[in-house]
């Protein structure tokens, strides 16, 4: 039995690889005609306030606008699609979506799988815990024997598994304040444009968030590798900034500070 359950792991973990990897040689040219014969643009993303997230049926939020108006000018819909953000490129590469489109911070290994668009918004991974331990988690250091739990998939992952001891994940970064709230964890890490919108609220006024010195990030849009879209994208996105419609949307969502020129 214990061979049959590994071998069935090694098959899982093969596929998952060959998955991700597939983008990398393979001959994402025709990307733009298959979108525009589908007439669709599919957007692979998580619940992220005020990025990406929904009312009811509705998407709204930052990236939901930009999208739809990047949309607008290359005449397509969009449509959002909720995926495991651990399997992003995975998802991406299978064709499952078109791109990953949801706050997304640019790294060395996601421009290494795909292909990722000029930067258009700046962030920082911060940290979040109750504010009787404000003055405890002051530094990455200090963050060794804390149970510290962040999105699994994002930058935040990256930096709880370096300082901390005792890391766990999380399906989402709305489940970061779930584990801080039921005690489950005494450290968050996440992107300061998500801690800022959510401290707001009622329910997270024992909350506080601390910037410990990770360094700034910026965020993209990723495609397949060598795909034509991502010029196609990146056009429209220079001429929204040009015109003032992204910074109206920023304006909307009062992230107008968080911005970087796209020219």
């Amino acid at each position: 039995m214990k061979k049959l359950v590994a071998l069935v792991c090694s098959l899982v973990l093969l596929v998952s690889g060959m998955a991700l990897f597939a983008g990398c040689g393979a001959d994402n040219s025709q990307d733009w005609e298959e979108i525009k014969e589908k007439g669709t643009l599919v957007v692979g993303c998580t619940i992220f306030k005020p990025i990406t997230y929904q009312e009811g049926e509705e998407w709204k939020g930052f990236d939901v606008e930009v999208a739809q108006a990047v949309g607008e000018k290359l005449g397509v819909d969009v449509d959002f699609q909720i995926i495991d953000w651990n399997n992003k490129v995975i998802e991406l590469n299978a064709k499952t979506v078109d791109c990953l489109w949801n706050g997304m911070t640019i790294t060395d290994e996601l421009e290494e799988q795909t292909s990722v668009t000029v930067p258009y918004m700046k962030n920082q991974q911060v940290v979040i815990t109750q504010k009787a331990n404000e003055s405890v988690y002051t530094t990455k250091e200090s963050l060794k024997d804390a149970r510290v739990v962040a999105e699994s998939g994002s930058a935040g992952a990256a930096f709880g598994r370096e300082y901390s001891d005792h890391f766990t994940t999380a399906p989402s970064q709305l489940d970061i304040f779930t584990n801080l709230m039921s005690g489950a964890a005494d450290v968050g890490i996440l992107d300061s444009v998500l801690a800022g919108y959510y401290l707001t609220e009622d329910a997270y006024q024992g909350l506080t968030m601390i910037d410990v010195g990770f360094e700034e990030e910026e965020y993209g849009i990723a495609f397949r590798k060598g795909s034509p879209v991502k010029d196609l994208v990146n056009d429209a996105l220079k001429e929204l900034y040009a015109d003032g419609t992204i910074t109206a949307i920023a304006e909307k969502y009062g992230l107008e500070n968080e911005l970087i020129p796209i020219e």
